[in-house]
Order: structure tokens, then sequence, then C-alpha cells
């Protein structure tokens, strides 16, 4: 067993030293044989945008649950694989997680752990789905442990180990982006914004009308020689009530009886996999809108604007991201033409407009703006006790400013009103965090 040092006896300081992350991976890393041998190995191989990755599961529950996302990647075995990904649960391998290496406050909702900061061993806790993310960065071997599958999100099927692929796709230039693509023989559009803006709804309008599908939530980004989407997940997710507009996905529904507050998960592969292909160039980005008329239409945004809405929804959801994951948007905005897509209420007038903007050459403009990635990072502070009246008109006044390059971090300072609820109603993804009352200074 390798030493390892519980969190009663960890230094009282914040910041913990390579040599402390280091003792933790490889704790947990002993924990992970102990899973692999109780449980037996089960192996595969994917390979996501030209990333080849081997993935180990601890006995089959995860691999049943993980993989009917990942499948279409899956390729024959791979004598020299980028990384390796082991995955195993408490539950049904009967093998512990050892104890947490920092205080319960350490714990961030995006998964960032406070004092866990190492470039070379990447560390995550998902309190959503309460797992554990680690990845040696040097060696490209990472570990995914949660407690158990019983209360597994649907988010957590549907886009499985995100953040594992994240540091993955980072180390190689390319970025995870919160987005969806879809397009034809002429290339594709990226469409990005906050969830519920509709990125869902226009890829799976596109799906239904025969077009070519990336990804409806999360897929990958690369910059050169050009911009070009990668899929990673053959999932999509919509409202149970989205779901009945799409009659001719019905059938990947059937049986789903998600809880208050939860969306469907549609397994796209294999029912579909003539249509999801691996990549496809970027000819637009896009951010969508619920119009007003039963016609689809396109209307101007600044790059500020559409670098805000990519940035602020992949920002807030990936830990570690910052400085390198907003250049990245950066250039991507600054290199392709960019619209507002505004959804009309006739669903398959959806795709028609957008194979429309694909095939005419000359409704291209490139953005007039200077690229927000020239801009330094800005990252605004809101501390709130109590406070969640006042939260909208706090945003707002930041969004004002017109600054490209911001991330806004939310810190509830232990109030008693509805916060969650007024965070989740922003016009924007923030940061948020939370901690027992302590003062504006603590939380700032």
């Amino acid at each position: 067993m390798t030493d390892y040092t519980p969190p009663e006896t960890m230094p009282a300081d914040l910041q913990r030293s390579e040599a402390d992350q280091r003792a933790f991976y490889d704790a947990v890393m002993d924990r992970t044989r102990q899973a692999l041998a109780a449980a037996g190995e089960i192996e595969r191989f994917i390979s996501v945008a030209g990333v080849d990755i081997r993935l180990i599961f601890a006995g089959p529950r995860l691999d049943e649950e993980f993989m009917p996302a990942i499948s279409h990647l899956e390729r024959g075995p791979i004598s020299a694989p980028d990384a390796t990904l082991y995955v195993w649960d408490s539950a049904s391998t009967g093998v512990e997680m050892i104890p947490p290496p920092c205080p319960r406050t350490s714990f961030t909702d995006r998964g960032d752990i406070w004092g866990f900061s190492s470039q070379v061993v990447r560390s995550a806790f998902h309190w959503s789905e309460y797992s554990v993310n680690l990845l040696d960065v040097p060696s490209g071997v990472g570990i995914y442990w949660i407690d158990t599958t019983q209360n597994l999100p649907y988010w957590a099927r549907s886009s499985p180990m995100r953040t594992l692929f994240h540091w993955l796709m980072e180390q190689r230039g390319l970025q995870l982006v919160h987005a969806a693509a879809i397009g034809d023989a002429d290339g594709g559009v990226l469409v990005t914004g906050k969830g519920g803006v509709g990125k869902s709804s226009t890829a799976l309008a596109g799906l239904a009308a025969g077009m070519r599908y990336i990804g409806d939530d999360y897929l990958v980004v690369g910059l050169e020689p050009e911009p070009t989407a990668y899929t990673l997940y053959a999932t999509a997710k919509l409202e149970p009530h989205q779901a009945q507009r799409f009659p001719e996905l019905a059938a990947l529904a059937e049986g789903q009886r998600p809880a208050e507050g939860e969306k469907v998960v549609l397994n796209l592969y294999p029912s579909h996999a003539d249509q999801i292909v691996t990549s496809l160039p970027i000819k637009w980005v896009l951010t969508p809108r619920f119009g007003d008329g039963e016609e689809t239409t396109f209307e101007p945004v600044s790059a500020v604007e559409l670098h805000r809405a990519a940035a602020f929804t992949t920002m807030s959801q990936l830990p570690h991201a910052g400085r390198k994951t907003h250049d990245f948007i950066g250039r991507l905005i600054a290199a392709t033409p960019r619209q507002r897509i505004a959804l009309g209420r006739d669903i398959p007038g959806v795709p028609r407009a957008i194979a429309a903007l694909l095939a005419d050459p000359n409704a291209a403009q490139a953005a007039a703006e200077a690229p927000a990635a020239r801009q330094p990072l800005v990252s605004v502070i809101v501390p709130v006790f109590n406070g969640a009246h006042f939260l909208p008109e706090a945003i707002a006044s930041i969004l004002a400013q017109q600054y490209p390059a911001v991330e806004i971090i939310v810190v509830d300072d232990g109030s008693s009103d509805d916060i969650e609820a007024a965070v989740r109603a922003l016009p924007v993804d923030v940061r948020f965090f939370r901690q027992p009352n302590q003062g504006p200074s603590a939380a700032r």
C-alpha cells in the first residue's frame, strides 16, 4: 500500500504540496488495483478526435452505464494508446475509497478542489455524481471513481467522464466545448449558449431531417488546420415535453420516467450510426434563442456576445478551465463567421434554414471586432448573503460593461434565501461557490 496522510494530519494551510497531491493519486491507484482484482477487468478502446484511449472498467457495472454514450467511438485493440483511464465504483466492487484529502469546504460546485492546483496531477470531485477524477498528466493515466451508480444523475450517464476527457484533450491543443454541432456535405454549425436556450432542439431537428450529427451537449473542438468539431457522445438530452416534438426519435425515449427536473436521454447509437460522423469543419458559430414566429431566421451577433455565450457556459462546468480555455474559445470565435439563430416554431424549418446558410458562399463574413482572446481574462467575484433578489441586477451590471474576457464567480456566504434558484435563472452561466457565513472578506 502507498503511504497516504489522512486529512486529520494534513497541513493546516489550504495549499497542498506536489508531494501531497501525488500521494493522494498513488493511494487512489492502490484502491483502483484492488477493485480490478475484486471485480475483474473489462477493456475497451476508443478514439476521440484522433486521441486513442484505453478504458479499463472494474467489472461490468460502469461499463454498462457509460459505454452506450461512447460506443460509437469504440475501436479494436490499440497497441500504443495515448491515455489509459481506470473506471470503478465501490458498490459493485466492494472496495472503499480512501478518505478525502481535504475538508468538505475545499470542494467546489464546479469540481475544483481548493489547494489542489498541480499541473502534473489533476484532481476534481463532483458533488452531483459523487465522483473523484484524477489524471497523471505526463503518463496520461487517469482514474474515475464513484461510490454507487444507484443515484447517478442523467447527465453523468449521457456525458460520462467529461472532466477526464477535458483534461486529456486540453493537453493536445483541443478543447471540450459546451455546444451542439450538426451539418451536411458543406460543413457544420457549432451551436453554443447556456443550457435551455435551444442547443438540443436545434441538433435534434437536424438529426430528424437527416443531417450529419456531432453532438448536442459536449463535443471536442480543434483549431488546426481549420476549426473542426469532433464527436464525443452519441446521446441527446431533452425536457420530457420537448421529446414529443420529435416523433421520429420517440422510440428512443420509451420506458424512461425521469424525475422532476431531469431530462430524457436519447442513445442515438446504433440507430443513427449513419448520421453520427467523426468530425465536421465548423463553418459558422451560432448562439440560439427561441423566436416568436414560425420561421427560423438569423440575426447579427457581436464577437463579444458570442464569446461570452461559449466561454461562460463551458468554463462554469469544467474543473481547472481558465485562461487556456478562454483563449481557445476566443481564437475559435475570431476564426469563424457568427450569427444568432432565432428558432421558429416550425421544427422542420430549423434544419432547412441551417442548410441554406451552409450552402450560401456569400453569407459568411469575417467578424469585425477585435478577438476577445486578446483581452486579459478578468474574474469578477460577487459575494452574496441573503441577496438573491438583488443578484440579477448585479450580474446585469457586470454584463453591461461589454468586456469580452470575463468569468463571474458568485460566492454564497451562508444565505438562507433561495440563492440557488436565483443563480439558475441568470442569463449566463456563472461559477457558484457556497460556504458557511463568514462575512464578505472571507467570501471574497
